[in-house]
């Protein structure tokens, strides 16, 4: 394996963390809302939410490197460049939050949402690519070694 199928496949693996800690916020704010404010739902949220920045960062940059270092290539049209957009577009919502009458909230949540359903394809996608490449090379494999065998 050479260097940067290493770099692509190490920030492929580091996305899914990511994001299930940048998107945790939400889900622990909805759980956290009837709780006392000390219970450790509501300070792993606290927690998180100093984080927020800082990991949604890191997601985008290491989406973005994998992207660069993948075998399909950045602009190719699977869920994974659609993932990417919407995750850009996300992070974007961000510089427009004090602009008079844009709703930062509504859209940031609007935009999270429509890119944890493009990663969910994206990774389903992945599995199909998988199985259809063990199952061509399986298949190359048996027709090599049935000529070797003539």
């Amino acid at each position: 394996m050479n260097i940067t199928t290493t770099i692509g496949m190490t920030c492929a693996k580091l996305t899914l963390p990511l994001t299930i800690l940048v998107c945790l916020i939400f889900v622990l704010r909805m759980i956290g809302k009837n709780r006392d404010k000390q219970s450790w739902i509501n300070r792993l949220n606290r927690r998180l939410r100093k984080m927020h920045i800082p990991l949604g960062i890191a997601l985008a940059v290491s989406a973005f490197v994998h992207a660069i270092f993948s075998s399909t290539g950045i602009l190719t049209p699977i869920w994974g460049a659609l993932c990417l957009i919407f995750l850009i577009l996300t992070c974007l919502t961000w510089f427009f939050r004090k602009k008079k009458g844009f709703n930062f909230m509504k859209w940031h949540r609007i935009l999270t949402v429509v890119f944890l359903i493009t990663f969910v394809l994206h990774l389903s996608e992945l599995s199909s690519i998988k199985t259809e490449n063990s199952y061509e090379s399986r298949s190359n494999e048996s027709y090599s070694q049935a000529q070797i065998n003539e």
